[in-house]
């Protein structure tokens, strides 16, 4: 009998996953706490609870003690019930125009992801490129590029072309090339998100770069204003990607693709259907409705919307209302939180207060070297802060008021610290985590974390060194630095 209560207080001893769950879930607040307590008096009250809250809030997404999406919900209240925000102030994130243009582009990619149109077009390229992997990952840079003009999400590009890369990729493997497989894989993750340097609204974070950057008082950059200034980022940036991937995964004797075997397939998806043209047509439409930002003064977002509804409710009907509703919304509950974050640091005075902590003493012997060392500099804390996020938005939407208050410090504009802080958020090149098309492709076990690190490591640093180039070569005769 004695046993009996020995081995119940036994089964209820706290085990070591329990302790790891518990001390993850204390540290956001624990660091939460200590950050309020730390702070110096003479910053405002909410100044410092929007510290405090941001700094719990990051803790709580590095170390996830619930899912991502669940920190929203304690954010907003967090925010309104500190007075750190009011309560309209803590939500607007959530209404904000990035947040509806992410969620109008992920309806998008679902009609998208209803056809084979992505298919059809990756499958046509891939007939017409030499057949060994490296002509293979030329073609495939080219679809996501092509791509990319019309899909305003990174990875719905990548999950639209990742059936065809994967049978691809386990032939290459199959028949000896494990490098022509890992080419592959590596290439449509990291082309995927490189697709939207130089297409204002092909990635979300362009896009929140620019609204912040008007918010903060500088001047909007358009469509054709970010095509001009980075268009030599993206293409140096593909042509590092396909060099890099393929001098570092040599494939010396590999069998080339079966040509057969793809037309097959093309020939398997049947003739086009009047679906995929409608599908066709209104994604041109959006596309020259992006491009005509300048004489509309629409936002990305309301031609993005235009098109779901095209999509869904007109004769021209691709895809059903409900069918579009199968979208990621804790991407978007996520990023809704983040952006609400940002809006309270830069309204508080809070987001002024760190820039200048970070930046200030520095900055002054920085600005000897002119506002290309303001953008290296820039770009690279980018660059290692985002490695602690899943996901670039919300690690720019969190740094960028920082240094959007620092950017007279480094002889920078807001509008060239909102355009380097993106591009680098596009650099997600290093963990598994960084980005979601470098999730699903790492999932397909075709490649590990060291060939991510192996060449992650060598493009951030290349890189970082294009975006000096650039910003010595071509935004400076321009004027934007």
């Amino acid at each position: 009998m004695r046993g009996t209560p020995q081995n119940a207080g036994e089964g209820e001893k706290t085990t070591p996953a329990q302790l790891s769950r518990a001390l993850r879930a204390a540290l956001p607040f624990a660091l939460g706490g200590a950050v309020l307590l730390l702070l110096p008096e003479t910053l405002d009250s909410p100044a410092r609870w929007a510290l405090a809250i941001t700094a719990g809030t990051l803790t709580a997404w590095i170390l996830e003690p619930v899912p991502l999406a669940a920190t929203s919900i304690p954010v907003i209240f967090a925010l309104a019930a500190s007075g750190a925000a009011s309560p309209d102030q803590a939500v607007s994130g959530f209404g904000s125009a990035p947040t509806l243009l992410l969620a109008a582009g992920f309806m998008m990619a679902a009609a998208l992801q209803k056809t084979p149109l992505a298919r059809r077009l990756t499958y046509t390229f891939l007939l017409r490129v030499p057949p060994g992997s490296g002509g293979v990952l030329a073609g495939l840079l080219v679809a996501l590029m092509v791509l990319a003009v019309f899909v305003p999400s990174t990875v719905v590009r990548a999950v639209a072309l990742l059936p065809v890369v994967v049978a691809i990729a386990e032939a290459f493997a199959r028949h000896g090339s494990p490098n022509g497989a890992k080419r592959l894989l590596l290439g449509l993750a990291f082309g995927a998100t490189l697709g939207g340097i130089a297409i204002l609204p092909a990635a979300v974070v362009n896009v929140l770069a620019v609204d912040l950057v008007v918010e903060a008082g500088g001047e909007r950059i358009t469509y054709f204003d970010w095509l001009l200034l980075t268009w030599p980022v993206a293409l140096l940036a593909f042509l590092a990607l396909w060099l890099g991937l393929v001098l570092l995964f040599p494939t010396p004797e590999e069998r080339a693709l079966d040509r057969e075997a793809i037309a097959q397939r093309l020939a398997e998806l049947g003739p086009v259907t009047g679906r995929e043209l409608r599908l066709a047509g209104i994604l041109v439409l959006t596309a020259v409705l992006w491009c005509l930002e300048s004489v509309t003064g629409w936002h990305p977002a309301v031609p993005a919307f235009l098109a779901v509804a095209l999509m869904t409710v007109s004769p021209l009907r691709v895809v059903s209302w409900s069918e579009v509703l199968e979208i990621s919304w804790s991407s978007i509950f996520m990023f809704g939180a983040s952006l609400s974050l940002a809006f309270t640091l830069r309204d508080t005075g809070a987001a002024a207060w760190v820039g200048e902590q970070l930046l200030g003493a520095g900055a002054a012997e920085l600005a000897r070297f002119g506002a290309v060392a303001g953008v290296l500099v820039v770009g690279g804390i980018m660059l290692v802060y985002q490695l602690a996020f899943a996901g670039s938005t919300p690690a720019a939407a969190t740094l960028l008021p920082i240094l959007l208050a620092g950017a007279g410090a480094l002889e920078l504009s807001g509008a060239a610290v909102g355009v380097t802080v993106a591009l680098a958020g596009l650099a997600t090149f290093v963990l598994p985590s960084q980005a979601m098309a470098n999730l699903i492709t790492y999932e397909t076990g075709l490649y590990g974390s060291r060939d991510l690190l192996r060449v992650g490591l060598l493009l951030t640093a290349v890189f970082l060194a294009i975006l000096g180039a650039v910003a010595a070569l071509w935004w400076r005769p321009l004027g934007f630095v």
